[in-house]
């Protein structure tokens, strides 16, 4: 059960990449709630299908619930054809959302990684550790 979680939170945050992307606005985690009411338009407008911007807010963290937040799959299908898809399941199954997942969570981390580290993250950090990755792929490079 908890491991579904963790897949669900994961396609839902790929998801929630690839329409900030598509709406052009800042990664999902950064919105307020004028960017919610954008979204809830603009998924109306695409699809037809209705979310208030409160069950946007759920779905991608941003309005805390008692318990875990399970959204209906009508809501789920609604953001996947949103985004270019058919419907939540091919959405789950395409190596794009698995590919642009682990690349969108790279970039997002060198764009933001306090999202990682909390604020104590700061650019002579990166520097250094941008560093020690080119260091380390120079020495590889050289040992073969």
């Amino acid at each position: 059960m908890h491991r579904k979680l963790v897949n669900l939170n994961s396609y839902l945050t790929v998801c929630g990449n690839l329409i900030a992307q598509k709406l052009n606005m800042p990664i999902i985690n950064k919105w307020s709630d004028a960017n919610y009411i954008v979204l809830s338009e603009a998924v109306m407008q695409e699809t037809k299908i209705y979310i208030s911007k409160n069950t946007l807010k759920r779905v991608f963290g941003k309005l805390k619930t008692k318990e875990s937040y399970h959204p209906q799959i009508t809501t789920l299908n609604a953001l996947a054809i949103f985004v270019g898809y058919l419907n939540w399941n091919e959405f789950k199954s395409s190596e794009v959302a698995s590919l642009h997942g682990a690349r969108k969570t790279l970039t997002s981390w060198f764009t933001n990684p306090e999202g990682i580290f909390g604020n104590q993250v700061t650019k002579p950090f990166i520097f250094i550790l941008l560093l020690v990755m080119l260091l380390v792929m120079v020495i590889v490079l050289l040992w073969h």
